[in-house]
């Protein structure tokens, strides 16, 4: 990573958009952190291998964003291993197996 590259972090990053986003990013020279749900069925080092062969650079960072904390670690760890944060992607879900009137 050079001093020039801009750096997101990006939650729900484990599959889907969040994992889409991610390599898009790598392909453009984003470095970013995967911020991912302990719980989550889907493996965030999938996206770290797709970011990778893109010839892109990332971490991965567990983060629950129900807890204002574990997001400001999420940020933090984008700072202390980047030493700058350029964008923040609130892309995280839920998936519940229940009718909606419940």
């Amino acid at each position: 990573m050079t001093h020039d590259q801009a750096v997101a972090i990006i939650t729900g990053a484990a599959s889907g958009i969040g994992r889409a986003l991610a390599v898009h990013y790598a392909r453009q020279g984003v470095v970013s952190v995967i911020g991912t749900f302990p719980g989550d069925p889907h493996d965030p080092e999938e996206t770290l291998r797709l970011v990778k062969e893109a010839n892109g650079a990332a971490v991965i960072h567990e983060v629950d964003v129900r807890t204002t904390a574990s997001v400001d670690a999420l940020a933090q760890r984008a700072v202390d291993e980047y030493g700058r944060l350029d964008f923040a992607i609130a892309n995280a879900g839920i998936l519940r197996n229940s009718a909606l009137g419940e």
